[in-house]
């Protein structure tokens, strides 16, 4: 088996552990993201993480979020595109 069918086998196993745990789907990047996000922020206010929630399973949910970002932001052009929408709206917000 290959490295990157190695990494794909256990992302689809880590999303299929944390929807089993978490009640609902976690089936991409997107869900893991949002899942971290909210983990962190317990974590950061010091609210009780759910038992689950091991030291292992949140530095994977890290790392899956730091990738989840770094793709959706890699590029200059991609990060244009992605705030095309956003500058358009501003100009229009600001201008009328």
């Amino acid at each position: 088996m290959t490295n990157s069918k190695c990494v794909c086998v256990h992302v689809q196993q880590l999303f299929s552990h944390l929807s089993t745990k978490v009640g609902s789907k976690i089936s991409n990047f997107l869900d893991a993201a949002f899942l971290y996000d909210t983990l962190f922020i317990q974590k950061y206010n010091s609210y009780p993480l759910p038992d689950w929630v091991t030291e292992d399973i949140f530095d994977q949910l890290k790392q899956l979020h730091m990738m989840y970002y770094q793709i959706i932001y890699s590029s200059k052009v991609i990060q244009k595109l992605r705030a095309g929408k956003v500058h358009i709206v501003l100009a229009l917000f600001i201008f009328n």
